[in-house]
């Protein structure tokens, strides 16, 4: 979506870059509107060019990008919005890749308003698809102007469609409920919405959902006699209740009190949390250091140890509604024989670990001592399940927990899709959902900072540094079952969007939540589904799925 004010005299400049993700030909054109889809008015051209008919025509070889810049020349503002057509099977988003940085050039004098910033999003075919962004409204003595939070939706489809925007105050508290139905782009400033209820000086958080696909943009803006000038920036987008930062309250604060005294209390170097909750943006904190000289902070990456194994398992039950594979497949069908694994194991027991497979981890100091004698080695999978030893039991006939299952459905992913695991999972969950900070080794490279790993070697109540010598050993041997490096607040994120059913369909859900009798009492497990865990403490039914590693 682009948006250059409904108000008279701005001109503005587009830059536009499509790039082609897959490994075909795609075609198409880049439309752009105004209005209940009607040609956008007034004169535009791309790169230099008169366009004609309000269509970028765009032809992108496989990992071939385009760039360029689209603007409107003559006087006069343009609400609109753009979106990819293909003449083909490229679905943008998916096999195409668009973005653009919008930057107004000119405000007339007479001008009422200043743009000072703006958020683009798009939501999915999903119908209800619920975003959020930040909202302000602060009352400006200097000029008797109000500088305001706005928003727009246009469907991406001609007719009728209802919308609901939710807002909360910085405390969380008071919820404030809008609904409509609305035919073409609606605008809304927040402050004249929520005028009656709302007071001069308020910071809060807006939801909006509607019930199509539709194109969504908000902005902050300054109104008043003495405005001139503005400057409209493209940012990310982000879901509602995930991905806000969160206001400076009171209960934000007694967050990080309780996380500074957890640390304490456990006598912890470091430690990094988040927590996401209904009605509530994503609060993250941090407490501690990574090193003795440098304080821990949210953005540094951690491992997640098995809580890879959540990932890995949505992502084999994302293949099987793909019809790629079937949970009952026997291992047999799909990789070589091993010795000491019985390939009539199924999918679905890998999941639970009901197949029997022997536990390559587990008292096995063979194994620790291959990899840590050589910590800069890359182990294969195949090479790492030469440490199994013969199987706990026949596939079905108890439950015991097996880090080589989790390898064994890797290398099932590898030969159902035809590529690597860490393309797999980014493809198919990690862009989708917007969990950037998730990655893993080995296959795919940190694009920022490890947090220092400490341990107490001695078990004396001293920490040393274990993030000196190289991790690749430990990454490349235990991955698929434990390899997954991330942030907390892509954890929680994925957590929340997993177990509110935005990730898998019902059914999927279903069986990964069908908990199989497990015991493990000194971590309350007294069950396990496909990857998850159930956990009762004192009470509390929890789902999830914890995960630790040297």
């Amino acid at each position: 979506r682009l948006v250059a004010g409904d108000f008279d005299g701005v001109l503005f400049t587009a830059n536009l870059s499509f790039n082609n993700l897959s490994d075909k030909q795609c075609d198409g054109e880049f439309l752009f509107f105004e209005g209940d889809f009607e040609a956008a008015a007034g004169m535009f051209e791309f790169n230099g060019q008169a366009i004609s008919d309000g269509a970028i025509s765009v032809s992108l070889a496989p990992g071939q990008g385009m760039f360029g810049q689209l603007t409107k020349s003559d006087a006069g503002g343009y609400q609109g919005f753009g979106f990819w057509q293909q003449n083909g099977d490229c679905v943008a988003g998916q096999d195409v890749a668009l973005t653009a940085d919008v930057q107004v050039r000119a405000v007339q004098t007479d001008g009422q308003f200043q743009i000072i910033d703006q958020i683009g999003f798009s939501t999915s075919a999903a119908p209800a698809e619920r975003w959020g962004f930040s909202a302000r409204r602060v009352l400006l003595p200097d000029n008797g102007g109000i500088d305001s939070t706005a928003f727009s939706i246009a469907p991406c489809e001609a007719g009728s469609y209802n919308w609901t925007v939710d807002f909360f105050n910085e405390s969380g508290v008071g919820q404030l409920t809008r609904r409509g139905t609305a035919t073409g782009p609606l605008a809304i400033f927040v402050h004249e919405v929520f005028d009656t209820e709302l007071p001069e000086t308020f910071s809060g958080y807006v939801t909006v959902s509607v019930n199509k696909p539709s194109h969504l943009e908000a902005l902050t803006v300054t109104s008043g006699p003495d405005v001139q000038g503005g400057l409209q920036i493209s940012n990310f987008p982000v879901r509602a209740g995930v991905g806000t930062p969160y206001a400076e309250h009171a209960f934000g604060q007694e967050l990080q009190q309780a996380l500074d005294l957890a640390r304490a209390t456990n006598n912890l170097m470091g430690v990094s949390a988040a927590v996401a909750m209904p009605g509530q943006p994503l609060w993250t904190g941090s407490s501690g250091n990574s090193t003795a000289s440098v304080p821990l902070a949210s953005e540094m990456f951690f491992d997640i140890g098995s809580i890879t194994k959540n990932f890995v398992a949505a992502l084999v039950l994302k293949l099987n509604e793909a019809g790629l594979l079937s949970l009952d497949d026997p291992l047999n069908s799909w990789l070589p024989s091993f010795p000491n694994v019985d390939g009539r194991a199924t999918i679905r027991q890998l999941l639970n670990h009901t197949s029997g497979v022997h536990n390559f981890t587990e008292d096995n100091p063979f194994f620790w001592t291959d990899v840590f004698a050589n910590p800069g080695r890359v182990w294969t999978a195949e090479e790492i399940l030469g440490f199994t030893r013969p199987p706990y039991f026949p596939p079905g006939g108890g439950w015991h927990y097996s880090n080589s299952g989790y390898l064994l459905l890797g290398l099932i992913v590898e030969q159902a899709t035809g590529s690597q695991v860490s393309t797999e999972l980014r493809q198919r969950l990690l862009e989708p959902l917007g969990l950037d900070t998730t990655f893993l080794p080995v296959e795919e490279s940190l694009p920022g900072t490890f947090a220092h790993g400490w341990t107490d070697i001695d078990r004396d109540g001293q920490y040393v540094d274990a993030s000196l010598a190289p991790r690749t050993a430990l990454h490349s041997s235990t991955w698929t079952a434990g390899a997954l490096i991330s942030t907390a607040a892509d954890v929680a994120t994925w957590g929340w969007l997993l177990f509110e059913g935005e990730v898998l369909d019902s059914g999927s859900l279903d069986q990964m939540l069908t908990f199989h009798p497990a015991s493990v009492p000194e971590f309350g497990i007294e069950g396990y589904g496909l990857g998850t865990v159930r956990i009762n403490l004192g009470g509390d039914v929890y789902w999830g799925h914890g995960g630790d590693i040297p």
